[in-house]
C-alpha cells in the first residue's frame, strides 16, 4: 500500500487570506497618521508576504520592514510581530474552512491504515492551528520548522523519513504545479495534481502521475496504483 503526503493550503483547506487580514488589523491599531495611507497597506502587505513565501527572508524580517514603513521608525517591530501572531491565531477559527471532501478522505485513509502526513510551507504555530481546525491529528511538517521550503528536495526527503517509506511509495497531493508537483517529482515521489480550480498545467514542468478535480479520487489512486 502507498503512503500519502498532502499539501495543506488550497489542498485540504482555505484560510481566506488570514495573514493579510491579521496584518490589516495590527496596522489599523498602530499606523502613524503621517505614514502610508490605508489604501496602500494592502499592496505593502502583499509585498511583505511575497518576500517571505518566496524565501527571500524569514517572516519576522519581512514584517519588520512592513511595520517600520507603515508605523514609523519609533514603533517596536518585534512587539507588533508578536501581536500579529496572536491576531492570526485568534482569527483562525473564523477563517479556516476544509476543502469539500477533505475531512472524509482523511478519515477513510486512517480507517484503512494508510500512512498519511502533511508537508506544508508556512510557519508555526499558525499552520498547526489551521490543521487542527480541520480535525487532522496525523504527523505534520511545517517548512519553517525544518528551515527548508517546498519545492526543495530536502523538504520532501523529510516527508519520506517521517512516513518511513521510500519516495516512490508515496503519493504527494498538492495544488501548486511548481511547489508541489515539480518538487515531489524531483524528489522521486508520485505526484497528484489537485486541480480543483480548473487551471492549465504549465507546459515546462514535469507532468503529474494523475490529475484530480475532487479529493474523493485519492482513495482510488491509493488502492489501485501499481506497486
Amino acid at each position: 500500500m502507498l503512503g500519502v503526503g498532502f499539501d495543506f493550503d488550497h489542498t485540504l483547506a482555505l484560510d481566506h487570506r488570514l495573514e493579510r487580514v491579521a496584518l490589516l488589523h495590527v496596522l489599523e491599531r498602530h499606523a502613524s497618521a503621517t505614514r502610508e495611507s490605508p489604501e496602500a497597506w494592502g499592496k505593502l502587505i502583499d509585498q511583505a508576504l511575497h518576500l517571505y513565501r518566496h524565501g527571500a527572508c524569514d517572516l519576522e524580517s519581512a514584517l519588520r520592514r512592513l511595520f517600520t514603513k507603515v508605523c514609523g521608525t519609533t514603533c517596536e517591530p518585534h512587539r507588533l510581530f508578536t501581536e500579529f501572531v496572536a491576531e492570526a491565531l485568534a482569527l483562525a477559527p473564523s477563517h479556516v474552512t476544509a476543502i469539500p471532501g477533505a475531512q472524509a478522505l482523511l478519515t477513510r485513509l486512517e480507517a484503512a491504515g494508510v500512512a498519511t502526513a502533511i508537508l506544508t510551507n508556512g510557519w508555526n504555530p499558525l499552520q498547526q492551528k489551521k490543521i487542527d481546525l480541520i480535525g487532522y491529528a496525523g504527523p505534520v511538517i511545517v517548512s519553517d520548522d525544518i528551515h527548508v521550503r517546498k519545492p526543495e528536495h530536502e523538504a520532501f526527503a523529510a516527508l519520506a523519513r517521517l512516513l518511513r517509506m521510500p519516495p516512490e511509495r508515496i503519493l504527494y497531493v498538492g495544488d501548486s504545479p511548481e511547489t508541489d508537483i515539480a518538487g515531489a517529482i524531483g524528489a522521486g515521489m508520485r505526484a497528484v495534481w489537485f486541480n480543483w480550480e480548473g487551471e492549465v498545467y504549465p507546459a515546462d514542468l514535469p507532468e503529474p502521475e494523475a490529475v484530480i478535480e475532487a479529493l474523493e479520487r485519492v482513495d482510488e489512486l491509493v488502492f489501485t496504483s501499481a506497486p
